[in-house]
């Protein structure tokens, strides 16, 4: 006889129910400031980590220019510069840009193509003479010299936002630079920008995920200004008015329409007088009126179609308004949508679990005139949508009936309020959320609020919402196979701008230097203050770090055992996922769990295998009592086999679809040749074969590996190692750990793989160099300063002369790849170039990488920022609290016993530009002969003869790169 769920969870352990937070943490505490010119200032203090997140706000998106672009276009404008900024002398590059702005608006009002021809051979003209004075890229190069990192901007439908990274001691700096660029913003380059935007329009048309949103949210909002692309039509892309845009700025870029965010490593108390001596100084302005853009209602259920090129499975979305986040009914839905989705426990969740369907779920989305929820049904394959959907509606109806107990709510609540609280956790994710709830127009008291309120939700309340908002009408998106049509942005051909002033420096940069700066020195780990690392005996070891935010665990228990030993394991993860045990259910466990305040997951990758539990500390040890059960006690269930089997095949269909995904295949397939972990996954019709009862033995293998066992929550060492040794048997773990890494190829001739992708509307290439063994840290330092200097970054060289100056891609990268010196000295590294552009500028782009790692431009400020950005890079990437016990074991199993940044500012200080030409020199130069080059693509737009001169063109099959059959 199978035991009650609740006589089960009774002789497991006593279960508490956790309290709701009686008052919000104090790290997650925000100051709420307003400048003399109405810009508002939240400031969040939070010393776990040397660092400061800072964001810019700007309360303008695409629905406030719809269609236009213009939001996002002047995003990209303002990391041109300003008036001193980017220029060697802005009295004599105006007059040239003034008339390339009046030249842009009367192309925008021609409609003759000759004559539209004409002027745009005006403004490249007109562009030559500007570009003779700007200095590209110091804004960028000026954030990394002072302490900056992952410098970027967004644009959404709401706002704008510009964020990076930096090192407190920089504060001043960061916020005159942030300043000025807001108070005199100049559309320098613009010509290259343009198509620079043309080429993320390509991409985004590459996207399937993205023509999907496109199409739901043109059919939710209808003529509304939501409906249009954020990055606007291709028409408009054609004819960008500068005008429009100056008007747009000085429209919504006032201080009573901005907010400051920032989040780290500084003294809130002290730090108001130097913000309001720089971000004060933007004009006030007047808070401009924005037309609200909500959905129309719905009132009779119809139905639209979408096509994706993935075959096998149905889709069907159901899409229906709901309120945005701050309306009164929207914590209500948001516990209905709990009940019915909540890491594999809810309603919906049961019928994924009994097979019912292949994947459902519900989600909503909040924007701040409007918000909207979507039911994704998957059927099984081959199965009905309309069954499906009836499946799922029948769930739904039971919320609206009331059919949920009153323990299931306030455990469903309870467990949204964690999830909410742990969102906040991560100094990142935190001024995230800080830019988002800014924007909305609320305060963050009001945030704070709305989350503390969920535990007054009622179940009437429950009932209510889910009545009003889930019982339809809906839009119907059916899913067809096939590939969307696709609306070209052609490249217009212009004469590439390339500037005289590429290693200038501004009189601005000058100044800038004479603020002083207090001495500093990027933070390291320190194994003993940071962690506590307990040997479990054998090959297991347990790492606890302290949770200094709140009262939320996570165990992640990491074997040294993955798909390249056993490629069951792909199967064995889904499946640990799916199955319950000789007494339990999957729904009845995951219920288990959820009751707990937890969640349990498996994954694996090329060489490990991965649990992960999180939940709530008071209820740690009958939360591992109940892991130890599945552990102990799983059991194989046709319908997990089912579910695992279904998605593989699913999986296996759409390998070749998505050109991301066949050119990472390519990419593995020339580094390590058939270690590529594409051509050593299982088939489908291998896992077809496989048997619950393999899947468990091949578990019982993984339990044997050396593992990691990584702690972070509020528990003593002491308390987490007597659980950990009772629940989990790691007396199994004796085989020594190894490393599954792999050497990157030689090659003896050069090789160009070309892989034809005629849908593409991009092509994606890289080139590969592989690099004799540096055995000490010394020795690659020159290595990792030239990966920067080459391809690290908007001030990289890949970058400028690839982007910047000649507009034929969008995204360009340089990756450094090796193994552990002190474990592999001698093993080879390895150099990838990556661009990704469209087709008609393949050609010109490949042939400009090629000639860039013959001849690397040399340029003494491209360095000196580069090797500042990897300073700045040690100290901004200090792992927080969730990322440190696993960042230890990791530096432990790759020989360290310390940080292994030590040492590596004061290499990286005295590193000079002669250092790496001569690594590029010894390396790379010369490397033609052996280099091999790899393209995914349109093969119409290749010339296949010209690709003969970089080596043997080599036509790539979905057999050379996946393991198939």
């Amino acid at each position: 006889m199978i035991p009650s769920k609740k006589s089960l969870f009774l002789a497991l352990a006593l279960i508490i129910v956790p309290r709701l937070y009686a008052q919000i943490p104090a790290i997650l505490q925000v100051k709420e400031h307003t400048l003399s010119n109405g810009m508002s200032v939240w400031l969040n203090e939070d010393h776990s980590q040397p660092k400061v997140m800072g964001a810019v706000v700007v309360n303008a998106g695409s629905k406030d220019c719809p269609n236009t672009g213009i939001a996002h276009y002047f995003e990209h404008i303002m990391f041109k510069g300003t008036n001193e900024i980017g220029t060697v002398d802005y009295a004599q590059e105006k007059p040239w840009l003034d008339s390339i702005a009046a030249c842009y608006d009367r192309l925008a009002s021609t409609k003759d193509e000759a004559e539209r021809t004409s002027i745009q051979k005006h403004i490249n003209e007109l562009s030559q003479k500007a570009g003779e004075y700007a200095i590209p890229n110091e804004f960028n190069r000026l954030i990394s010299l002072y302490g900056g990192s992952e410098l970027n901007a967004g644009t959404s439908y709401d706002l704008t936002f510009y964020h990076n990274i930096f090192a407190p001691q920089y504060m001043e700096q960061w916020c005159l630079l942030n300043s000025d660029r807001l108070l005199h913003p100049v559309f320098r380059l613009f010509q290259g920008e343009l198509e620079t935007v043309y080429e993320e329009k390509n991409r985004a048309s590459d996207n399937t995920m993205n023509n999907l949103r496109e199409t739901l949210m043109k059919e939710l909002f209808g003529t509304n200004a939501y409906a249009y692309p954020i990055i606007g039509s291709t028409e408009n892309l054609k004819n960008p008015k500068l005008s429009d845009m100056e008007d747009f700025y000085s429209k919504y870029y006032v201080g009573c329409n901005m907010g400051l965010v920032l989040c780290g490593d500084f003294q809130s108390d002290s730090i108001m007088p130097l913000l309001e001596r720089t971000f004060g100084r933007i004009p006030r302005g007047v808070k401009p009126v924005r037309q609200p853009s909500p959905i129309p209602d719905i009132t009779q259920d119809r139905t639209v179609e979408f096509r994706i090129p993935i075959p096998l499975i149905s889709m069907d979305v159901l899409a229906f308004k709901c309120p945005t986040e701050f309306e009164k009914e929207a914590n209500a839905l948001e516990i209905a949508s709990t009940i019915l989705s909540n890491d594999n426990a809810g309603l919906l969740d049961s019928l994924v679990n009994e097979s019912v369907v292949m994947a459902c779920n519900l989600a909503v989305t909040s924007l701040n005139d409007a918000g909207f929820g979507m039911l994704m049904i998957v059927p099984r394959l081959f199965g009905k949508t309309e069954k499906a959907e009836k499946a799922c509606l029948d769930q739904v109806q039971r919320i609206i009936n009331g059919e949920f107990s009153e323990e299931d709510l306030a455990i469903n609540k309870r467990n949204y309020y964690r999830e909410a609280i742990q969102e906040l956790e991560t100094m990142d994710d935190r001024a995230l959320k800080m830019v988002m709830v800014m924007s909305s127009g609320h305060s963050w008291q009001e945030y704070i609020d709305k989350i503390n309120a969920i535990n007054n939700v009622s179940k009437s309340d429950v009932m209510s919402a889910a009545q009003r908002y889930l019982s339809g009408p809906f839009i119907h998106f059916k899913k067809k196979y096939g590939k969307s049509e696709k609306d070209k942005v052609s490249q217009p051909g212009y004469t590439p701008v390339v500037p005289k002033h590429k290693n200038a420096e501004s009189e601005y940069a000058k100044r800038l230097q004479t603020i002083p700066v207090e001495d500093w020195s990027p933070r390291l780990i320190d194994f003993e203050r940071d962690a506590t690392i307990t040997p479990l005996g054998g090959q297991a070891t347990l790492y606890t770090v302290k949770n200094p935010v709140n009262d939320i665990f996570e165990l992640t228990v990491t074997y040294n055992r993955g798909e390249k030993a056993d490629p069951r394991l792909s199967a064995t993860s889904a499946f640990f996922n799916f199955v319950g045990t000789d007494s339990l259910t999957r729904q009845q466990f995951n219920s288990a769990l959820q009751d707990l305040g937890a969640e349990m997951q498996f994954s694996s990758d090329y060489s490990s295998f991965e649990m992960t539990i999180k939940g709530i500390d008071e209820n740690f040890a009958p939360t591992m009592r109940l892991v130890n059960h599945f552990l102990t006690h799983a059991q194989s269930s046709k319908n997990a086999l089912e579910k695992v089997r279904e998605e593989a095949r699913s999986a296996e269909k759409d390998l070749a679809e998505d050109n991301q995904s066949v050119f990472l295949a390519l990419l593995r397939k020339v580094v390590v040749g058939n270690n590529s972990p594409y051509l050593t996954r299982m088939t489908y019709k291998e896992m077809k074969k496989l048997t619950g009862e393999e899947m468990l033995e091949s578990f019982r293998d993984v339990e044997g590996s050396a593992c990691s066992i990584v702690y972070s929550g509020t528990l003593a060492s002491s308390e987490v190692e007597g659980i950990i040794r009772s629940t989990i048997p790691v007396e199994l773990s004796k085989s020594p750990y190894v490393s599954y890494g792999n050497d990157g190829m030689g090659y003896d001739s050069p090789i160009v793989y070309v892989y034809d992708m005629p849908s593409s509307r991009q092509t994606l290439f890289f080139a590969y160099d592989q690099i004799k063994p540096l055995p000490t840290q010394e020795s690659r330092v020159p290595a990792d300063l030239f990966s920067e200097y080459y391809g690290g970054g908007m001030s990289s060289v890949l970058f400028q002369e690839v982007r910047e100056f000649r507009s034929m891609a969008y995204s360009t990268q340089s990756m450094l790849g090796s193994r552990s010196y002190k474990v592999f000295p001698n093993s080879p590294l390895s150099l990838v170039s990556v661009v990704g552009t469209q087709g008609d500028k393949a050609m010109s782009a490949i042939s400009l990488v090629d000639s860039l790692l013959h001849d690397m431009p040399m340029l003494e400020k491209n360095f000196v920022t580069r090797r500042q950005e990897c300073i700045n890079e040690l100290n901004n990437d200090f792992p927080s609290f969730r990322e440190m016990g696993g960042h230890i074991s990791y530096l432990q199993h790759n020989g360290f016993s310390y940080d292994s940044n030590t040492g590596l500012a004061a290499l990286y200080s005295n590193a000079t530009m002669d250092d790496i030409r001569s690594f590029y020199e010894r390396n790379i130069k010369n490397n033609g002969n052996h280099r091999v080059w790899g393209i995914v693509g349109n093969k119409k737009k290749l010339n296949m003869k010209e690709l003969e001169k970089y080596g043997k063109v080599v036509i790539v099959k979905d057999k050379d790169l996946f393991r198939l059959k």
